[in-house]
């Protein structure tokens, strides 16, 4: 057996399986193909591909499986038995013609899922199969395959290659000479790491080299070439010859750099390193280029390499006392020098040392001589100690001390005390913040100092003190943490209460709860302050789990703590960094990443566990990455579409569906499309899955749907088990919202509500939802008053005494307001507040009001601070209303991007809306010239007046982009008469710039009667639509929710039923 018994295909052999298509379609027993390849195993995988795919891992030669058309057996087959539901759609033998139009779809889904999935593979987990031997060549082949894109085909093939070079090493380099992109270069040359020795990838290396544009990115592939092969002296002078020819010096610098990293024991190569750094104009690019390079020369070649430049730096200098920015530069160089210098032989140093010493007694200023001097001092041989305090001799006592502190290896210890006394006095800041600048500079000169003093293992445990006296009144307290995550690791065990001290004094939150998980690393008792502390716990506790990995009632607490999580995407995260550090979690991880929406974090993550997981897991990785995940929503949006042509089909079995949906909103999104079909006997069913939904907000807002939709036949009924949901709510402001709503059929619930509304904390939410409260309260007015009045924010207070005026409508309350209207700044807070005063007031007030607010909108004559004018449009008279289609016609603009930016703001769907009848025509030529003709067509064709649709219909013809045109048209058909239809009809007979399917289907839209009439035709529509959608399925969703009326007039309820059932299935079996 190929695969466990759970497999109803497990005793197929290859042979079988690869030709299983062809086997069946030749024998009487067609029908057994299609059963065949709808069986699941036990898992709810597909039994064929998983039979398939054990078949080739176990077989001894797979050759078979891809040879010829670069396809593997499963996609053939599939593709083979939908030609047989094709054919039997026609013949009719065994098979009724709905039962054929499911299969067809069925088979359309598994392809398109084969097709997403397969290509969706990442190059990290195609590696990992191949590096394990747990696909052979031809299955790799098969999936990498599917991708459209050769160059991506070939990058991933070039990445395999190394694990079967006999099969895949000639085709690489066949498929490398068909393909002129530059990313292939880089493949080749990652080739070229594992078979240096082949010259034929070495040549085609070198002759793709043209591919490349940019010189900098040549000389990248020269020097990658020269780290993969032996004897790469030619390839590097080549490499220089193209940095000669960079025109930019600081690209030229980076490009050195490159070459240094590989260069060889070539005194050659060396030499014309040099030779094109003492080319370089900016002496600071020299200092720059010499900084970069220096790392990599060869121990032979650094003296003279050193001396030569030095020579050639020293006679550039001027130590003028008034040049600051060459003796910065002679600092640089030194700091670059002393780096090195200290990491070579120390025969070496002394001269070198000298050297430099020679070169900071040139500096004629104190201060910066200073600076020189503790470059170089950490660095300095003893031999040497005498020079620099001569060379010191002029620097005053301040820097004197930093100077003295450089050289504290070649001090005594029992003085080093004495010196650190004197340093603590230098950085001291007071408690009040001064100038920015001056307290970064302080904080920088301290930290570095830490850095150092920190390390010495005799420091004093009353220094220790005097440091974090230090920290404690830095004014930006993210220096506080900057410093613990420095030297925590370094404290001694008497400053724990200090420490928690220093880290309980910072009050912003977010950075209190980093530097407490910081320390509390260091001491484990503080972590009860790291819990109680009001930040991200679940965070804490996993680093801290992961700081003290034998502490295994800590890596519970995290564990819970990440999973109560609502938000999927934080959850796996934190599951997934744990599972790295704790590998017997990598199946609970995996199972999280599988669950993943979206594509690119679930491959990130897959990625991150393959190297921690264990053999027996991979075949939990094919499943992870196979799911598709973000078009589950797009299968339910399916499904409802069919439901509404078969409300019988309204199931329990649809709510086992929801458990496809990963994300709370999705589910609440799908509880919304199903709720207006929802039979009466399945609400119970339908509240069960709303209780599962973990983020209370989008509970809540299913809840509200299910109140405000089916008040009047539901809600009283199970009133009980809607209050027992509301009430498991642990936010006040959710439930006082839930329980006003209920309130109208169960009065008694009022008190709770009104003793929720209270308990909201946040002032902007109280508002809110006190607004649900005052028509029925006249005592909330007050307090709602009294609120308000106290928020500093101008729109957020404006925007709660609008709430008022409704029932406080006095000249006093929208005065106020429309004070506060004014001294708004920001012209979208006007607009906030404007959109929701206006509907509030009476007519009067409103005339009274308008000439002010047209000011903002209507008169303003700045394209870019225009507000929405859909906030006065309904008040408009039609003498206003053609004051402002004259404003639309004539405004100018100074460019299209400004154009573009208005036509964006400017709320045209209300403007179609309200628009008076005798300017919809006006209206329609302005919006179809500002490719607004869609939502100008969507607002008005419903209020046409007779009179005007032959010439709304001259309109729509003549736009010019064809796929608006088409939606547009979809939009009149609904309103014009019968001879209008005729005339549409023939215009889209003559339409150009579209197929002959999409002219079917936009007919189809137009008279939906013609689709009986002509059902071959349409037949052969549908088979085009699903097979150029195959592709992607996400696409595919799409367009069946386009063919479903046409499923409908010609295959009627029987092919609803077949197709819902057809959707589920694949739902399940391909992810």
């Amino acid at each position: 057996m190929i695969v466990s018994q759970n497999n109803p295909l497990a005793e197929f052999d290859l042979h079988q399986l690869v030709h299983l298509a062809s086997y069946f379609i030749k024998t009487p027993y067609k029908q057994e193909l299609h059963e065949i390849l709808s069986l699941t195993t036990e898992k709810g995988q597909h039994a064929y591909l998983e039979a398939l795919e054990s078949a080739v891992e176990s077989a001894v030669c797979a050759n078979s499986f891809v040879e010829k058309d670069r396809k593997d057996s499963f996609l053939k087959n599939i593709i083979s038995a939908w030609e047989e539901a094709e054919r039997e759609y026609i013949n009719g033998e065994y098979l009724s013609k709905s039962k054929a139009i499911a299969l067809q779809l069925r088979y359309a889904l598994i392809t398109s899922s084969f097709r997403t999935f397969a290509n969706d593979y990442s190059d990290e987990l195609l590696v990992f199969l191949a590096k394990n031997k747990r696909w052979k060549a031809e299955q790799c082949l098969a999936y990498i395959s599917q991708r459209r894109n050769d160059d991506q085909e070939f990058e991933i093939v070039a990445k395999i290659t190394p694990y079967y070079p006999e099969k895949l090493l000639p085709r690489v380099l066949k498929l490398a000479e068909s393909i002129d992109s530059d990313s292939k270069v880089w493949a080749i040359i990652d080739l070229l790491n594992h078979f240096p020795e082949n010259q034929r990838l070495k040549q085609l290396c070198l002759d793709s080299l043209s591919l490349i544009n940019d010189l900098d990115d040549q000389v990248g592939a020269l020097t990658r070439i020269a780290k993969a092969i032996p004897d790469s002296d030619d390839i590097l002078l080549l490499a220089l010859e193209k940095v000669d020819n960079i025109e930019e010096e600081l690209e030229r610098v980076s490009a050195l750099e490159k070459i240094a990293s590989v260069v060889p024991k070539s005194l050659i190569v060396i030499a014309n390193i040099l030779k094109i750094i003492k080319e370089l104009s900016d002496l600071s690019l020299q200092i720059e280029s010499i900084e970069k390079v220096l790392p990599y020369v060869d121990d032979v070649f650094f003296p003279e390499f050193i001396t030569e430049f030095y020579n050639e730096f020293l006679g550039k200098i001027d130590f003028d006392q008034e040049n600051v920015y060459d003796i910065y530069l002679v600092s640089q160089m030194l700091n670059t020098l002393s780096l090195e210098i200290f990491n070579r032989k120390p025969e070496e140093r002394f001269n070198i040392f000298a050297q430099a010493l020679s070169m900071v007694s040139l500096i004629p200023e104190p201060k910066y001589k200073a600076k020189a001097l503790i470059q170089i001092g950490t660095y300095l041989p003893k031999e040497l100690l005498l020079d620099y305090l001569k060379v010191s001799n002029d620097i005053e006592a301040g820097e004197s001390l930093l100077v003295s502190w450089a050289i504290r290896h070649l001090i005594p210890v029992d003085t080093l005390p004495q010196i650190l006394e004197l340093f603590l006095r230098l950085p001291r800041v007071n408690g009040v913040e001064e100038e920015i600048l001056e307290g970064y500079e302080t904080f920088s000169r301290i930290s570095e100092f830490f850095k150092h003093i920190v390390k010495i293992s005799v420091l004093p445990v009353e220094v220790w003190f005097q440091l974090l006296d230090i920290i404690k009144i830095f004014p930006n307290k993210f220096w506080i943490y900057y410093v613990f995550a420095e030297i925590a690791h370094l404290l001694p065990d008497e400053l724990q209460e200090k420490t928690r001290e220093v880290a309980n004094s910072i009050d912003e939150i977010s950075i209190k709860g980093l530097t407490l998980t910081i320390v509390a690393k260091r001491y484990p008792e503080i972590l009860p302050d790291v819990l109680n502390h009001d930040s991200s716990i679940a965070s804490s506790l996993k680093d801290l789990a992961i700081a003290y990995s034998d502490n295994q009632e800590l890596l519970n607490q995290a564990l819970n703590e990440i999973r109560i999580i609502t938000d999927h995407k934080d959850k796996t995260e934190h599951l997934v960094e744990l599972a790295l550090n704790f590998t017997h979690l990598v199946p609970e991880a995996l199972e999280c990443v599988k669950r993943q929406k979206e594509e690119i974090w679930r491959n990130q993550n897959l990625d991150k566990l393959i190297p921690v997981a264990s053999a027996d897991l991979l075949d939990e990785i094919l499943v992870t990455a196979r799911a598709i995940n973000y078009d589950h929503l797009a299968f339910l949006t399916v499904i409802k579409n069919l439901i509404v042509h078969a409300p019988q089909e309204f199931t329990p079995e649809i709510f086992d569906l929801f458990s496809t949906l990963y994300e709370d909103s999705d589910k609440q999104e799908a509880l919304c499309l199903f709720c207006p079909y929802l039979p009466i006997d399945l609400f119970p069913l339908f509240l069960n899955e709303i209780d599962k939904i973990h983020d209370e907000y989008y509970k809540c807002q299913a809840l509200q749907k299910v109140i405000t939709s089916l008040q009047g036949q539901i809600l009283p009924k199970y009133i009980t088990e809607i209050l027992l949901i509301v009430r498991s709510f642990n936010k006040p402001k959710f439930r006082a919202k839930l329980l006003r709503k209920i309130a109208n059929f169960a009065p008694d619930v009022w008190s709770e509500a009104v003793r929720d509304v209270r308990l909201i904390e946040n002032v902007s939410e109280k508002v809110k939802a006190l607004t649900e409260f005052l028509s029925f309260s006249p005592s909330m007015r007050q307090e709602m008053l009294e609120i308000a009045l106290g928020i500093e924010d101008r729109v957020k207070r404006a925007l709660a005494l609008v709430e008022l005026v409704p029932y406080e409508q006095s000249n006093q309350l929208i005065n106020d307001i429309f004070q506060i209207v004014n001294d708004i700044s920001d012209m979208n807070g006007k607009e906030r507040v404007l959109e929701k005063l206006l509907p509030y007031l009476s007519n009067s007030v409103r005339q009274q009001l308008l000439p002010k607010v047209l000011e903002l909108t209507l008169l303003n004559k700045d394209n870019k601070a225009v507000i929405n004018t859909g906030i006065v449009l309904p008040y408009l008279s039609s003498n206003l209303f053609e004051q402002l289609l004259d404003d639309l016609e004539q405004r100018n603009f100074t460019d299209d991007s400004e154009k573009k930016n208005f036509i964006m703001k400017f709320n045209f769907g209300a403007f179609a809306e309200y628009v008076p009848e005798k300017l919809m025509i006006r209206t329609l030529k302005l919006f179809s010239e500002n490719g607004r003709e869609q939502v100008a067509y969507e607002k008005i064709a419903p209020r046409l007046p007779e009179t005007f649709k032959s010439e709304a219909l001259d309109i729509a013809l003549g736009i010019k982009k064809q796929y608006i045109k088409t939606e547009v048209l979809k939009i009149l058909a609904r309103v014009l008469p019968e001879n209008l239809i005729l005339r549409t009809l023939e215009a889209v007979a003559s339409m150009e710039g579209i197929s002959q399917e999409e002219r079917a289907l936009l007919c189809s839209f137009i008279v939906p009667e013609i689709v009986g009439n002509h059902a071959e035709y349409f037949y052969y529509l549908w088979r085009a639509r699903i097979s150029s959608y195959s592709y992607n399925r996400q696409s595919l969703l799409e367009e069946i929710n386009n063919l479903i009326p046409i499923m409908k007039q010609l295959w009627g309820d029987e092919v609803i039923t077949e197709a819902i059932q057809t959707v589920k299935w694949v739902l399940y079996t391909f992810p």
